[in-house]
């Protein structure tokens, strides 16, 4: 062998041995990671004298997270359900002159209503 390839073959174990020391050294670390999260500064916010109630603030980080969550769930919960309802607001009305409180009001209904009902029903059914 040559006398170039033998120090670059020298190099590289060197530097290969460097590596594996190094993550044994770093496996042996004993590491750290925090399982709480840090306290907010509580602010007192300047009230009127009429202002009885005093407003609830959330002061534990982990209830915090929990509660902002929810909300987010519940408004996307709702947001889902009204986008459903106003999808199906034409089918609503229709199914509501089927009502029996409206079957005074039946003979005024066009024939093409109920035709339109029939059709909705024959798609569900």
């Amino acid at each position: 062998m040559k006398y170039m390839t033998k120090i670059l073959i020298f190099k590289k174990t060197n530097a290969f041995l460097n590596y594996i020391i190094q993550i044994e050294i770093i496996r042996n670390k004993d590491i750290v990671i925090e399982h709480e999260l840090p306290q907010q500064r509580l602010r007192k916010r300047k009230r009127m004298v009429d202002e009885i109630t005093e407003d609830s603030i959330i002061t534990n980080p982990m209830k915090k997270i929990k509660v902002e969550v929810f909300k987010s769930v519940i408004n996307q919960a709702i947001q889902s359900i009204s986008q459903r309802s106003e999808a199906n607001k034409q089918i609503y009305e229709d199914f509501s002159d089927l009502d029996y409180r409206n079957f005074k009001s039946l003979d005024l209904l066009s024939d093409s209503k109920f035709t339109d009902i029939a059709e909705r029903l024959g798609s569900i059914m």
